[in-house]
Formats: C-alpha cells, structure tokens, sequence
C-alpha cells in the first residue's frame, strides 16, 4: 500500500531528519517524542532565563555529505577551537559546527513540516493489514498510520519492535554506554585558559565553556552569568557512577572542575543529567531496519555508523528506502 501517513518515534536527530526528508516528498508526517521538545542528545536546558547545551556540544563531520549538509543549514555556524588539556598545555586547533544559539534549534527548525507531539511516550505497536498502531503508556491505542519508524536508542526501541522478532534480536544485541553531563552557570569567570579542555582525567573527558561574556540585564530575578561550561565525565567514571544521585555526581565533577581551574567557583546556575544512552557498541553492518510486511522499521545512531552523524546518515538512507519504494 502507499506509505503516505508516516509516524516517526523520537524527535532526535534521526527522527528530525526523517521527518524533513518526508515532509519534503508531501508525506503526511506525526512524530511522537516522550520529552517536553526536540533534539533528543541534542537537546538544550534552561540555566535560569538562559538556554545553553546539554547534550552534544558541536558536529565534526567525517563524511563529506554530512559536512555539505551541515554547511547549507541556515543555523550552522563553524568555529575554530584552541583548547587545552586538562594540565593548561596547548592542544591542536579543531574545526567544529554547531548551531546557533544552541543545538537543539536545529531538529526544531527540520520538524516544522511534521505534526509534533511531545509528552507522549509510545509503549508498543501492533501491525496489521490497516496499517500500525500506536499504544500508549496507560495501554490506549491513540492512533494509526500507514507506516512507523522507531528513532529511540536502542534499549527503548526493543518493546516497539515487537511486531519483527529479528528487529527485536537485531536491538537486544546493541551495547549503550551513559554520561553524565553537568551545566553549571558561574557568576565570575573561573580563569580557565581555553573555552574547551579535554583529555586524560579520572572523572572528566572535557569541559566546554558556551558563553564568556557577561549577559544583559534582565527584568527577572535570577543573575545574569559571567560563564556558563558544560562538564562532561568520561566513560569509565559515568558507568561506575551510573545509578548515582544526580546531586552527589554534581559535586564530584564541580569539585573536579574547581581543582583544575584553581579557582572556587561562584555558582548561580546548575543542571546535571545522565544521557542513560550516550553511545552505542553496535554489531550491526547495516543503515536501518525496515520490513515491507509489518511497515514497521527502525533508523539511528545504533546502526553502521554512530554519533550524531550516524545518526543523520542512517535517516536519510531509510528516507531514500521509502521514498524510492512509495514513488
């Protein structure tokens, strides 16, 4: 049958892109995302009246169709980064994308063309000779289109890919590693040489700082920032730490950050959060999953290639299946 009614899971990256591609061919295109906007890893959070990142800071493209692609979007801005280890030594320049004035304006902008329904978490699927249906979190079938694509990490896609029971062994085979990343906004500067440090450290991978300058005075009652960095642990620490509270693995990568910089920090904004599914070890060779049976298929950062440029590459070889198989 036609696939001209699409339902995407996820509103990250793989799911934005998939819905931009559709959307662009006429496609009728709803996404359904569990969290309170876009971006997925991704995404950006509020330090009192301020929204930074919290997810993936930048793009480093390895293709040359990602680097073309990022440098035709209208938010793309490239920088050149001098950053220092975590010792003050010098490291070389690196070349990085990011989107102005913060990530996860990006996947809002490629949504535009698609109907977006956020807080909605999609508990399972039931494919039949009608199309798919949606089941919620309360067990409601709220919807059903022609065809549906899961863009979740894959330990969240398992219960949707019920309907194929090689999906569902294809996903349990998927490794995920989390990190822990914590915002913290500081009314003075902290004397740090570079706006990115990275390197060997016991708890940290690296520390990004997303604004340097002084905000302009506001009307609300919360403190403009000097400086607001975006602290990242590395793998080994997250793991070991994974099941933490989230308050006591903030004081522990803020004390980290202070002993680096040498300087007590004067706090005024803080936000720490556990991406449970930061990365992927993933087994498979293939692009996505799809199966022309059950209209049921699959596409994300858990395939081929990973990161967020996996991401991007496994949508839009899913969009050249679908389109090319509907035309």
């Amino acid at each position: 049958m036609p696939l001209k009614n699409i339902a995407i899971i996820g509103a990250g990256l793989a799911g934005a892109t998939l819905a931009n591609r559709l959307t662009q061919a006429g496609r009728d295109v709803t996404i359904y995302e569990k969290s309170r906007g876009t971006g997925g890893r991704l995404a950006s959070c509020r330090l009192g009246d301020t929204p930074t990142n919290l997810g993936a800071p930048w793009f480093q493209p390895e293709s040359k169709a990602f680097h073309d692609w990022l440098l035709n979007q209208p938010d793309i801005q490239e920088r050149v980064l001098e950053p220092q280890d975590f010792n003050g030594s010098p490291l070389a320049p690196v070349t990085v994308l990011s989107v102005d004035p913060y990530q996860s304006c990006m996947t809002r902008r490629l949504t535009e063309g698609a109907i977006l329904n956020t807080g909605v978490r999609i508990s399972a699927l039931h494919s039949s000779e009608n199309g798919v249906t949606l089941e919620d979190a309360n067990g409601r079938k709220i919807a059903r289109h022609d065809a549906v694509v899961v863009t979740t990490p894959a330990p969240q896609a398992l219960p949707l890919l019920a309907p194929v029971d090689d999906f569902v062994r294809l996903a349990a085979s998927v490794d995920t590693l989390p990190t822990w990343v914590t915002v913290v906004g500081l009314e003075q500067g902290c004397g740090a040489g570079s706006s990115y440090l990275c390197g060997q450290h016991p708890v940290l991978s690296r520390a990004i700082c997303h604004q340097r300058t002084p905000l302009p005075g506001t009307h609300s009652n919360t403190k403009p920032f000097q400086e607001i960095w975006q602290l990242e642990a590395n793998a080994d620490w997250s793991l070991d730490h994974e099941d933490s509270p989230s308050r006591e693995v903030a004081v522990k990568m803020l004390e980290s950050f202070s002993r680096i910089t040498q300087q007590t920090l004067k706090i005024t904004g803080l936000r720490s959060h556990r991406w449970l599914y930061a990365r992927h070890e993933s087994p498979l060779t293939d692009d996505y999953l799809w199966s022309d049976k059950q209209y049921v298929g699959a596409c994300g950062d858990w395939f081929r290639h990973d990161g967020s440029e996996g991401a991007w590459l496994s949508a839009n070889a899913l969009a050249d299946k679908l389109l090319q198989e509907d035309a």
